[in-house]
Protein backbone atom coordinates (compact mmCIF):
# COMPACT_ATOMS: atom_id res chain seq x y z
CA UNK A 1 0.00 0.00 0.00
CA UNK A 2 1.40 3.44 -0.55
CA UNK A 3 1.22 6.37 1.71
CA UNK A 4 -1.79 8.18 -0.07
CA UNK A 5 -3.55 5.10 -0.06
CA UNK A 6 -3.24 4.37 3.22
CA UNK A 7 -3.90 8.16 4.21
CA UNK A 8 -7.05 8.42 1.92
CA UNK A 9 -8.87 5.03 3.57
CA UNK A 10 -8.46 6.61 6.56
CA UNK A 11 -10.33 9.69 5.48
CA UNK A 12 -7.87 11.86 3.53
CA UNK A 13 -5.48 14.26 5.31
CA UNK A 14 -6.88 17.30 7.25
CA UNK A 15 -6.19 20.28 5.82
CA UNK A 16 -5.20 23.80 7.48
CA UNK A 17 -8.20 24.77 6.66
CA UNK A 18 -10.15 22.15 8.43
CA UNK A 19 -7.92 22.05 11.37
CA UNK A 20 -8.68 25.91 11.96
CA UNK A 21 -12.55 25.18 11.10
CA UNK A 22 -12.42 22.13 14.46
CA UNK A 23 -9.47 23.36 16.25
CA UNK A 24 -9.77 27.33 16.01
CA UNK A 25 -6.64 28.93 14.44
CA UNK A 26 -5.12 28.72 18.15
CA UNK A 27 -5.63 25.43 18.39
CA UNK A 28 -4.93 24.49 14.82
CA UNK A 29 -1.36 26.12 15.44
CA UNK A 30 -0.86 24.04 18.27
CA UNK A 31 -1.39 21.21 16.84
CA UNK A 32 0.79 22.06 14.07
CA UNK A 33 3.88 22.71 16.00
CA UNK A 34 3.73 19.70 17.95
CA UNK A 35 3.18 17.54 14.54
CA UNK A 36 6.34 19.30 13.33
CA UNK A 37 8.02 18.51 16.38
CA UNK A 38 7.25 14.93 16.63
CA UNK A 39 8.12 14.64 12.77
CA UNK A 40 11.37 16.52 12.76
CA UNK A 41 12.05 14.38 15.92
CA UNK A 42 11.77 10.76 14.40
CA UNK A 43 14.10 8.35 12.98
CA UNK A 44 12.27 5.10 12.08
CA UNK A 45 14.77 1.88 12.56
CA UNK A 46 14.19 1.21 8.49
CA UNK A 47 12.38 2.90 6.02
CA UNK A 48 10.38 6.47 6.27
CA UNK A 49 8.21 7.02 9.09
CA UNK A 50 5.03 9.43 7.91
CA UNK A 51 2.82 10.76 10.62
CA UNK A 52 -0.34 12.13 9.26
CA UNK A 53 -3.75 13.85 10.74
CA UNK A 54 -6.67 12.29 8.90
CA UNK A 55 -10.06 14.40 8.26
CA UNK A 56 -11.82 11.07 10.20
CA UNK A 57 -14.78 11.88 13.50
CA UNK A 58 -13.04 8.23 14.43
CA UNK A 59 -11.05 7.41 17.98
CA UNK A 60 -9.06 4.83 16.58
CA UNK A 61 -5.43 5.79 15.84
CA UNK A 62 -3.17 3.55 13.94
CA UNK A 63 0.10 2.45 12.53
CA UNK A 64 0.60 0.81 9.08
CA UNK A 65 2.97 -1.12 6.65
CA UNK A 66 3.49 0.57 3.30
CA UNK A 67 5.31 -0.38 0.57
CA UNK A 68 8.92 -1.65 1.12
CA UNK A 69 10.01 -0.46 4.37
CA UNK A 70 7.72 3.05 4.76
CA UNK A 71 5.01 3.17 7.39
CA UNK A 72 2.68 5.98 8.31
CA UNK A 73 1.07 6.83 11.65
CA UNK A 74 -2.47 7.98 11.50
CA UNK A 75 -4.20 9.91 13.97
CA UNK A 76 -7.57 10.91 13.42
CA UNK A 77 -8.58 14.35 13.61
CA UNK A 78 -12.08 13.31 16.05
CA UNK A 79 -9.41 12.48 18.73
CA UNK A 80 -7.62 15.76 18.55
CA UNK A 81 -10.79 17.81 18.50
CA UNK A 82 -12.70 15.63 21.08
CA UNK A 83 -9.57 16.46 23.51
CA UNK A 84 -9.50 20.05 23.15
CA UNK A 85 -13.25 20.09 23.75
CA UNK A 86 -13.11 18.27 26.55
CA UNK A 87 -10.45 19.96 27.86
CA UNK A 88 -11.74 23.18 27.71
CA UNK A 89 -15.13 22.37 29.74
CA UNK A 90 -13.09 20.26 32.46
CA UNK A 91 -11.08 23.67 32.77
CA UNK A 92 -14.25 25.84 33.05
CA UNK A 93 -15.91 23.32 35.26
CA UNK A 94 -12.68 23.37 37.59
CA UNK A 95 -13.14 26.84 37.90
CA UNK A 96 -16.40 27.11 39.01
CA UNK A 97 -16.21 24.08 40.56
CA UNK A 98 -18.26 23.43 43.84
CA UNK A 99 -16.14 20.81 45.22
CA UNK A 100 -18.66 17.67 45.05
CA UNK A 101 -17.20 13.93 44.68
CA UNK A 102 -18.70 10.93 42.83
CA UNK A 103 -16.66 7.85 43.25
CA UNK A 104 -17.26 4.53 42.57
CA UNK A 105 -15.06 1.34 43.16
CA UNK A 106 -13.07 -0.74 39.85
CA UNK A 107 -14.96 -3.53 41.51
CA UNK A 108 -18.21 -2.45 40.91
CA UNK A 109 -20.74 -3.63 38.09
CA UNK A 110 -22.70 -1.19 36.97
CA UNK A 111 -25.51 -2.78 34.95
CA UNK A 112 -27.59 -0.48 32.15
CA UNK A 113 -24.59 2.42 32.16
CA UNK A 114 -24.11 4.63 29.60
CA UNK A 115 -23.14 8.11 28.38
CA UNK A 116 -25.51 11.49 29.13
CA UNK A 117 -26.83 12.45 26.36
CA UNK A 118 -25.22 15.43 26.15
CA UNK A 119 -21.62 14.40 26.98
CA UNK A 120 -21.48 11.94 23.84
CA UNK A 121 -19.82 14.22 21.75
CA UNK A 122 -16.37 13.94 23.49
CA UNK A 123 -17.01 10.86 25.10
CA UNK A 124 -19.00 8.92 22.30
CA UNK A 125 -20.26 8.31 18.50
CA UNK A 126 -22.97 8.88 16.65
CA UNK A 127 -22.97 5.91 14.96
CA UNK A 128 -22.83 6.04 10.70
CA UNK A 129 -23.46 9.86 11.15
CA UNK A 130 -20.10 11.78 10.79
CA UNK A 131 -21.75 15.17 10.03
CA UNK A 132 -23.89 14.79 12.75
CA UNK A 133 -20.86 13.77 15.06
CA UNK A 134 -18.85 16.94 13.51
CA UNK A 135 -21.87 19.20 14.18
CA UNK A 136 -22.51 17.82 18.44
CA UNK A 137 -18.86 18.56 18.99
CA UNK A 138 -18.86 21.89 17.43
CA UNK A 139 -22.21 22.79 19.18
CA UNK A 140 -20.76 21.33 22.76
CA UNK A 141 -17.57 23.34 22.35
CA UNK A 142 -19.05 26.15 21.23
CA UNK A 143 -21.31 26.04 24.46
CA UNK A 144 -18.17 26.49 26.64
CA UNK A 145 -17.33 29.74 28.10
CA UNK A 146 -14.21 31.58 26.16
CA UNK A 147 -11.56 32.51 28.58
CA UNK A 148 -7.88 33.06 27.20
CA UNK A 149 -6.16 31.28 29.68
CA UNK A 150 -8.42 28.18 29.97
CA UNK A 151 -8.18 27.98 26.42
CA UNK A 152 -4.14 28.07 26.18
CA UNK A 153 -4.15 25.39 28.69
CA UNK A 154 -6.36 23.53 26.38
CA UNK A 155 -4.33 23.69 23.47
CA UNK A 156 -1.49 22.69 25.82
CA UNK A 157 -3.37 19.45 26.86
CA UNK A 158 -4.85 18.49 23.17
CA UNK A 159 -0.83 19.17 22.25
CA UNK A 160 0.24 16.68 24.56
CA UNK A 161 -2.74 14.16 23.71
CA UNK A 162 -1.45 14.40 20.15
CA UNK A 163 2.41 14.05 21.30
CA UNK A 164 1.31 10.62 23.33
CA UNK A 165 -1.23 9.06 20.86
CA UNK A 166 1.78 9.25 18.22
CA UNK A 167 4.44 8.43 20.27
CA UNK A 168 2.09 5.19 21.35
CA UNK A 169 1.92 4.22 17.65
CA UNK A 170 5.42 5.18 16.88
CA UNK A 171 6.42 2.41 19.17
CA UNK A 172 4.34 -0.57 17.20
CA UNK A 173 6.48 1.19 13.75
CA UNK A 174 10.11 1.47 15.61
CA UNK A 175 9.83 -1.38 18.14
CA UNK A 176 8.82 -3.62 14.96
CA UNK A 177 6.14 -5.57 17.09
CA UNK A 178 4.92 -6.58 14.16
CA UNK A 179 8.06 -8.37 13.52
CA UNK A 180 7.77 -10.15 16.91
CA UNK A 181 3.80 -11.18 16.32
CA UNK A 182 4.56 -12.84 13.25
CA UNK A 183 7.45 -14.45 14.51
CA UNK A 184 5.77 -15.91 17.69
CA UNK A 185 2.52 -16.94 15.50
CA UNK A 186 4.20 -18.87 13.45
CA UNK A 187 5.90 -20.36 16.36
CA UNK A 188 9.71 -19.20 15.69
CA UNK A 189 12.33 -21.52 17.97
CA UNK A 190 13.55 -18.54 18.26
CA UNK A 191 11.77 -16.30 20.31
CA UNK A 192 10.18 -17.87 23.84
CA UNK A 193 6.54 -19.13 23.09
CA UNK A 194 3.43 -16.99 24.29
CA UNK A 195 -0.28 -17.18 23.41
CA UNK A 196 -1.68 -14.30 20.77
CA UNK A 197 -3.86 -12.38 23.28
CA UNK A 198 -0.98 -12.21 25.91
CA UNK A 199 1.24 -11.03 23.19
CA UNK A 200 -1.07 -8.36 22.03
CA UNK A 201 -1.85 -6.83 25.28
CA UNK A 202 1.75 -6.89 25.84
CA UNK A 203 2.27 -5.31 22.56
CA UNK A 204 0.04 -2.37 23.62
CA UNK A 205 1.09 -2.10 27.46
CA UNK A 206 4.73 -1.53 25.83
CA UNK A 207 3.46 0.75 23.39
CA UNK A 208 1.82 2.65 26.24
CA UNK A 209 5.12 2.55 28.55
CA UNK A 210 7.28 3.52 25.83
CA UNK A 211 4.97 6.70 24.69
CA UNK A 212 5.03 8.08 28.21
CA UNK A 213 9.24 7.61 28.43
CA UNK A 214 9.41 9.32 25.17
CA UNK A 215 6.99 12.20 26.15
CA UNK A 216 8.75 12.91 29.16
CA UNK A 217 11.96 12.71 27.89
CA UNK A 218 10.84 15.58 25.41
CA UNK A 219 9.56 17.74 28.03
CA UNK A 220 12.38 17.52 30.12
CA UNK A 221 14.63 18.27 27.13
CA UNK A 222 12.00 21.70 26.19
CA UNK A 223 12.25 22.21 29.91
CA UNK A 224 16.29 21.85 30.10
CA UNK A 225 17.10 24.31 27.02
CA UNK A 226 13.78 26.50 27.99
CA UNK A 227 14.81 30.26 26.77
CA UNK A 228 16.76 28.66 24.08
CA UNK A 229 14.16 26.58 22.84
CA UNK A 230 12.19 28.54 20.68
CA UNK A 231 15.35 29.87 19.12
CA UNK A 232 17.13 26.78 18.32
CA UNK A 233 13.76 25.33 16.60
CA UNK A 234 12.12 22.87 19.02
CA UNK A 235 8.53 23.52 19.89
CA UNK A 236 6.28 21.48 21.53
CA UNK A 237 3.12 22.97 20.05
CA UNK A 238 2.92 24.30 23.83
CA UNK A 239 2.67 27.80 25.43
CA UNK A 240 5.75 28.86 27.31
CA UNK A 241 4.99 27.74 30.80
CA UNK A 242 7.48 26.46 33.26
CA UNK A 243 8.75 22.89 34.11
CA UNK A 244 5.90 22.36 37.10
CA UNK A 245 2.86 23.60 34.48
CA UNK A 246 3.97 21.64 31.62
CA UNK A 247 4.16 18.16 33.39
CA UNK A 248 1.38 19.08 35.51
CA UNK A 249 -0.53 19.59 31.95
CA UNK A 250 0.90 16.16 30.80
CA UNK A 251 -0.57 14.49 33.37
CA UNK A 252 -3.66 16.41 33.05
CA UNK A 253 -3.93 15.01 29.39
CA UNK A 254 -2.68 11.43 30.31
CA UNK A 255 -5.89 11.55 32.84
CA UNK A 256 -8.07 12.79 30.34
CA UNK A 257 -7.21 10.60 27.41
CA UNK A 258 -7.78 7.39 29.10
CA UNK A 259 -11.57 8.60 29.95
CA UNK A 260 -11.90 9.68 26.68
CA UNK A 261 -11.18 6.15 25.80
CA UNK A 262 -13.30 4.53 28.26
CA UNK A 263 -16.39 4.32 26.91
CA UNK A 264 -18.11 1.22 28.58
CA UNK A 265 -17.77 2.24 32.53
CA UNK A 266 -16.59 -1.55 32.88
CA UNK A 267 -15.39 -2.84 36.28
CA UNK A 268 -12.01 -4.47 36.05
CA UNK A 269 -13.03 -7.44 35.44
CA UNK A 270 -14.25 -6.67 31.90
CA UNK A 271 -10.82 -6.09 31.19
CA UNK A 272 -9.12 -9.09 31.73
CA UNK A 273 -9.28 -10.12 28.03
CA UNK A 274 -8.68 -7.83 24.84
CA UNK A 275 -5.53 -6.03 24.16
CA UNK A 276 -6.18 -3.31 26.71
CA UNK A 277 -5.67 -3.59 30.44
CA UNK A 278 -8.40 -1.29 32.82
CA UNK A 279 -7.79 2.44 32.04
CA UNK A 280 -6.81 2.89 35.48
CA UNK A 281 -3.94 0.39 35.17
CA UNK A 282 -3.07 2.15 31.95
CA UNK A 283 -3.29 5.62 33.56
CA UNK A 284 -0.66 4.07 36.41
CA UNK A 285 1.83 2.41 33.90
CA UNK A 286 1.52 5.68 32.49
CA UNK A 287 2.60 8.10 35.74
CA UNK A 288 5.46 4.90 36.46
CA UNK A 289 7.11 4.99 33.17
CA UNK A 290 6.83 8.94 33.03
CA UNK A 291 8.87 9.42 36.83
CA UNK A 292 11.54 6.51 35.41
CA UNK A 293 12.29 8.40 32.66
CA UNK A 294 12.87 11.48 34.37
CA UNK A 295 15.27 9.60 36.96
CA UNK A 296 17.32 8.14 34.17
CA UNK A 297 17.48 11.31 32.25
CA UNK A 298 17.00 14.17 34.59
CA UNK A 299 17.06 13.09 38.01
CA UNK A 300 17.39 16.83 38.98
CA UNK A 301 13.94 17.27 38.12
CA UNK A 302 12.85 14.28 39.63
CA UNK A 303 10.87 15.98 42.89
CA UNK A 304 9.38 18.74 40.72
CA UNK A 305 7.87 16.27 37.98
CA UNK A 306 6.76 13.90 41.16
CA UNK A 307 4.51 16.91 42.88
CA UNK A 308 3.65 18.34 39.52
CA UNK A 309 2.14 15.29 37.87
CA UNK A 310 0.30 14.36 40.88
CA UNK A 311 -1.06 17.56 40.87
CA UNK A 312 -1.69 17.21 36.91
CA UNK A 313 -4.02 13.78 38.11
CA UNK A 314 -5.83 15.67 40.83
CA UNK A 315 -6.85 18.45 39.01
CA UNK A 316 -7.91 16.09 36.13
CA UNK A 317 -10.20 14.29 38.64
CA UNK A 318 -11.03 17.02 40.15
CA UNK A 319 -12.46 18.40 37.15
CA UNK A 320 -13.84 15.40 36.67
CA UNK A 321 -15.82 15.23 39.94
CA UNK A 322 -17.31 18.61 39.11
CA UNK A 323 -18.00 17.24 35.16
CA UNK A 324 -20.28 15.05 37.12
CA UNK A 325 -21.97 16.65 39.73
CA UNK A 326 -23.02 18.65 36.79
CA UNK A 327 -24.66 15.58 34.87
CA UNK A 328 -25.99 14.80 38.61
CA UNK A 329 -28.60 18.28 38.34
CA UNK A 330 -29.11 17.19 34.95
CA UNK A 331 -26.75 19.88 33.30
CA UNK A 332 -26.07 17.50 30.63
CA UNK A 333 -29.52 15.87 29.72
CA UNK A 334 -30.84 12.22 31.14
CA UNK A 335 -31.03 8.52 29.65
CA UNK A 336 -34.73 7.82 27.89
CA UNK A 337 -35.90 6.02 31.63
CA UNK A 338 -35.02 9.66 33.06
CA UNK A 339 -32.31 7.78 35.61
CA UNK A 340 -29.10 10.23 35.53
CA UNK A 341 -27.12 7.68 38.16
CA UNK A 342 -26.82 5.65 35.41
CA UNK A 343 -24.68 7.85 33.76
CA UNK A 344 -22.26 8.48 36.94
CA UNK A 345 -19.93 8.15 37.54
CA UNK A 346 -18.77 9.39 33.96
CA UNK A 347 -15.81 7.25 32.94
CA UNK A 348 -14.07 4.11 34.70
CA UNK A 349 -10.78 6.30 35.34
CA UNK A 350 -12.53 8.73 38.05
CA UNK A 351 -12.95 5.83 40.83
CA UNK A 352 -12.02 6.43 44.19
CA UNK A 353 -9.07 4.95 45.74
CA UNK A 354 -7.60 1.49 43.90
CA UNK A 355 -7.54 -1.31 46.68
CA UNK A 356 -5.02 -3.86 46.60
CA UNK A 357 -6.73 -6.10 44.20
CA UNK A 358 -5.60 -3.36 41.64
CA UNK A 359 -2.29 -2.83 42.68
CA UNK A 360 -1.18 -5.95 42.36
CA UNK A 361 -2.86 -5.81 38.39
CA UNK A 362 -0.78 -2.93 37.88
CA UNK A 363 2.46 -4.38 39.14
CA UNK A 364 1.57 -7.92 36.81
CA UNK A 365 0.53 -6.04 33.55
CA UNK A 366 3.63 -3.49 33.59
CA UNK A 367 6.31 -6.38 34.16
CA UNK A 368 4.77 -7.75 31.22
CA UNK A 369 5.24 -4.79 29.39
CA UNK A 370 8.86 -4.58 30.85
CA UNK A 371 9.31 -8.75 29.37
CA UNK A 372 7.84 -7.76 25.77
CA UNK A 373 10.99 -5.02 25.88
CA UNK A 374 13.57 -7.74 26.42
CA UNK A 375 11.62 -10.18 23.68
CA UNK A 376 12.00 -7.37 21.37
CA UNK A 377 15.77 -6.79 22.32
CA UNK A 378 16.01 -10.56 21.78
CA UNK A 379 14.72 -10.33 18.29
CA UNK A 380 16.75 -7.72 16.95
CA UNK A 381 19.84 -8.87 18.45
CA UNK A 382 18.93 -12.19 16.61
CA UNK A 383 18.08 -10.82 13.20
CA UNK A 384 21.02 -8.24 12.88
CA UNK A 385 22.81 -11.05 13.69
Amino acid sequence: MRLADAVAMAGGSASHGVLEDVLTPAGAAAANEALTFVREGTEATDGLLALEVVNSNSMTCAARRLEGRDSVVLIPLGVIARARALARRLLQHLAHGKSVRVVGNPLDYRPGWEIAPGLVPVYGQYEGDDEHQWDALKSFDGSTEPDESRDTAASDIMSLCLLYLAMHEMTHVVSRHDRLLELVRSSDPRVPSMSLPVLRRGLEINADIMAAVTTARCLAMVSLLSAGAKEKGIALGVADTGLDTLFERCSFAATMLFSMYDTHRATVFNYDEGSYPHPLIRYEHTHEATLEAIKSFAPDLLETVVQSTELGWLRCNQAISELENACLFGEYGKPADGNILRCLPVTALKYGTPVLHMQSRIAEEYRLGIQIEGLLVLMNGLEDG
